[in-house]
C-alpha cells in the first residue's frame, strides 16, 4: 500500500486550519473517509513531482531499459528495472567532435537534483545487441543541483580517447551526431530528511494542494458557510447569501490558491532557473 513520499499523514491534512474551517462551514454530516483524503494527498505529491520535474525520495533513472533488456551483454543488460518504482528515459545524443580540444561532452539529464551516476556507456543504435563501450565512472563531472554532466577524459585518457574514437568511427562514417547513443543511469530525488531540513515550502505547498483537491467534496461555502440571510414575515420564503467567489471563506481560499502557486513558481525560479534552449 502506498505511503506519502513526503512523510505526510492524513492527520496532517485534517490538522490544517483551513481544513477545519471548511468542515465547520459545511457542517460535515459524516466524516470524510481517510482513504479519500490519502488519495488526494498522493495526487498532490504526483502533481508537484511532474510540475517541478523533481522526485520525492531517492529514485533510480535508467536510459532506455526496454531496449537493454534484450541485450546478451551482462554490462548492458538491465535486470532490476522496476517500472512501478524506477524511471525510464531516452538515451542521449552523441555529437561528433565532443572530445575535441576545449570542448567536452555535455549532457543535461532529465531529472534533478542528481545524487550519483551509477552507469554510463556508448551504444550506437542499430549495432549488434551488446556492442557497447564503457565510459569510466571517473569521467563524468556532475553539477548535481542542475543535473548537468560533462564527460571529461580522466584515467588512461589517451587510450580511452583512441578507443572511443575507434568505436564511433566504426559505427558511423558520416553525419554530425549519433542519436540516443549515450546511456547514463543515475539516482535522483529529495529525501524526506532533506525536504524537512531545507524545503518546508514544498511540504506546505503539497498540503495546500491537497486541500484544493478536496474543495469539490467539502463544498464548504455552498452549504452552511453563508454570509447572510433573510426570512419573510410569513415565513414562507427565505434567501441566503454566501459572499465572494467561494463564499464566507473566499479570502482564505483565494490566499491558499495564491500561496500554493507562489511556492511552485519560487521553487522553479530558485532551483531550476530560466529554461534555456541550446542550439
Amino acid at each position: 500500500m502506498r505511503t506519502s513520499k513526503l512523510g505526510l499523514q492524513v492527520k496532517d491534512i485534517k490538522a490544517s486550519e483551513l481544513y477545519g474551517k471548511l468542515i465547520k462551514a459545511s457542517g460535515e454530516s459524516e466524516p470524510l473517509q481517510e482513504a479519500h483524503i490519502a488519495r488526494k494527498l498522493f495526487a498532490a505529491e504526483d502533481f508537484y513531482e511532474r510540475t517541478l520535474q523533481v522526485k520525492f525520495g531517492e529514485t533510480r533513472v535508467f536510459s532506455n531499459p526496454r531496449l537493454r533488456a534484450q541485450s546478451i551483454d551482462p554490462f548492458v543488460k538491465v535486470s532490476d528495472f522496476d517500472e512501478t518504482a524506477d524511471v525510464e528515459e531516452a538515451a542521449y545524443d552523441y555529437e561528433r567532435g565532443l572530445f575535441e580540444e576545449a570542448r567536452w561532452a555535455q549532457v543535461r539529464l532529465g531529472h534533478k537534483p542528481v545524487k550519483a551516476i551509477t552507469k554510463a556507456f556508448f551504444w550506437y543504435p542499430g549495432t549488434a545487441i551488446g556492442a557497447s563501450w564503457n565510459i569510466p565512472l571517473d569521467w563524468p563531472r556532475v553539477d548535481y543541483r542542475k543535473g548537468i554532466v560533462e564527460l571529461v577524459p580522466a584515467t588512461g585518457a589517451m587510450l580511452q580517447l583512441l578507443s572511443v574514437n575507434a568505436y564511433v568511427l566504426s559505427s558511423i562514417a558520416a553525419g554530425r551526431s549519433i542519436p540516443q547513443s549515450i546511456f547514463i543511469d543515475y539516482t535522483t530525488g529529495l529525501s524526506q530528511a532533506l525536504l524537512a531540513a531545507q524545503h518546508q515550502d514544498l511540504i506546505e505547498g503539497v498540503r495546500l494542494r491537497t486541500l484544493l483537491l478536496l474543495f469539490g467534496i467539502l463544498v464548504t461555502t455552498r452549504n452552511q458557510g453563508q454570509t447572510g440571510g433573510s426570512l419573510s414575515l410569513d415565513g414562507l420564503s427565505h434567501s441566503r447569501s454566501w459572499g465572494g467567489k467561494y463564499g464566507a471563506y473566499s479570502g482564505e481560499i483565494e490566499l491558499a490558491i495564491e500561496t500554493e502557486q507562489q511556492i511552485r513558481d519560487n521553487w522553479l525560479d530558485q532551483e531550476q532557473g530560466p529554461l534555456v534552449e541550446f542550439a
